[in-house]
């Protein structure tokens, strides 16, 4: 049987979280979207990564973009699934802004 994506998500937030093991974190989101891609908690899960690797990667770096790029991606498609009346959809704009 496939896990959850919930689980999915969870296992992911403890290897980046609890472990601190970055790496582990981006493979398995990565796996995540690839099979849950349509779920909003991995979608969440991946913005929330790849601004981790954005934030560990050096200011003005071409390393530091891709991340910044790869987190925007997310933030877009949730802020394309929200109902406009979504509160959080303010919450994910701003995040967009930020570099």
């Amino acid at each position: 049987d496939e896990p959850l994506p919930e689980f999915e998500v969870m296992h992911t937030t403890r290897l980046l979280l609890g472990e601190q093991d970055v790496e582990g974190a981006v493979a398995r989101i990565e796996s995540a979207l690839a099979r849950f891609g349509g779920v909003l908690d991995v979608r969440v899960a991946a913005a929330l990564v790849f601004h981790a690797c954005a934030e560990g990667s050096a200011q003005e770096s071409a390393e530091r973009a891709q991340w910044i790029n790869r987190r925007n991606a997310q933030l877009d498609w949730l802020l394309a699934q929200a109902a406009p009346e979504d509160e959080r959809r303010i919450a994910w704009a701003a995040t967009l802004r930020m570099n």
